[in-house]
């Protein structure tokens, strides 16, 4: 719970530094205006009480982790709920992504999660393993470690809702240091080896960035990865379909073809006289397509490839 109360002191000190820094803007062209009786009566009247609210704010943010420490038998929880509550009301358009933090119920497995509501929520972008699966325990209680019983930002890409009506979402833990950022969860499961990538176009937003995560932890025998040889071999099947798979361009006179490297390059295109435009080959699957002009295919994102004339 101390966790939940730094978090919202340090939001509300934000909000705090922002009021404070208006109404210093505010004194300030009240004073070079020459109303200077105006100027010093927001100082008195605002601006000094917020600094002391805000040091007040500061002082209990501070003083969170010692009652951390407190030994259980002083019962701090009512307090901390209240507190919480009263912040929620007080600052309810920042409370979190949507104006909402949802609190994680029961985690199902490396992918699945329940939030408040009874709402399913699956994980964009990972596969993590299915009970009876090698690294399903492991996967389903690194993840109950991490988020069992937080409460976590939900954030959407296109595709909202699955065929089972689960929702969709890129989940996130927000850190309660100010300095630390929060924890993107789905590449926090690839990045540790605890699933798998599974990208499906419209959700694709994150692609390169999940690719990168699962391909670190595969090149070092991270979690799954050094453990399950079902896995292996089914991603070294699935790597070599891909590296066969090739489709021929739907418009004779669109040529330039746009690919996606895994191996860091990431994005670029390829006219009929690059070295390796032959040896290119196109998977839609992928995100890669055929292109009309270099102008299309710098409009989406793509370079062009160093060793073209």
């Amino acid at each position: 719970m101390g966790r939940k109360i730094k978090q919202q002191l340090a939001t509300f000190m934000l909000f705090l530094l922002a009021i404070i820094t208006f109404v210093a803007m505010l004194a300030g062209g009240f004073a070079l205006l020459g109303k200077k009786e105006w100027a010093r009566g927001i100082l008195e009247f605002f601006l000094v009480p917020l600094l002391a609210l805000f040091g007040g704010t500061t002082v209990l943010y501070l003083g969170q982790d010692l009652i951390d420490t407190i030994p259980e038998v002083i019962e701090p929880a009512p307090i901390e709920s209240e507190i919480v509550q009263d912040l929620e009301s007080i600052i309810p358009s920042m409370y979190g992504f949507d104006d909402k933090r949802y609190f994680v119920n029961n985690v199902i497995d490396g992918d699945t999660i329940k939030v408040e509501g009874n709402v399913s929520v699956r994980l964009l972008g990972i596969n993590a393993p299915d009970a009876g699966e090698c690294y399903y325990n492991e996967a389903r209680i690194v993840l109950a470690e991490l988020i069992g019983g937080e409460r976590v930002e939900l954030r959407k890409d296109t595709k909202t809702e699955d065929d089972f009506g689960r929702w969709l979402r890129y989940v996130y833990l927000p850190s309660d240091d100010l300095l630390e950022d929060d924890i993107f969860v789905n590449e926090y499961m690839l990045r540790n080896g605890y699933a798998r990538t599974f990208i499906k176009p419209p959700n694709d937003r994150y692609r390169d960035y999940f690719v990168s995560a699962r391909e670190r932890a595969l090149k070092q025998e991270t979690g799954l990865w050094g453990a399950c040889d079902d896995f292996i071999r089914e991603h070294e099947q699935e790597t070599e379909k891909r590296r066969e798979a090739h489709e021929p361009p739907a418009d004779p006179n669109c040529i330039i073809k746009g690919n996606i490297s895994q191996k860091g390059a990431g994005k670029v295109y390829f006219l009929p006289t690059c070295g390796t435009y032959s040896s290119t080959k196109i998977d839609t699957r992928k995100g890669e397509q055929y292109f009309c002009t270099e102008e299309e295919a710098q409009a989406a994102g793509f370079k062009k490839s160093g060793n073209c004339k």
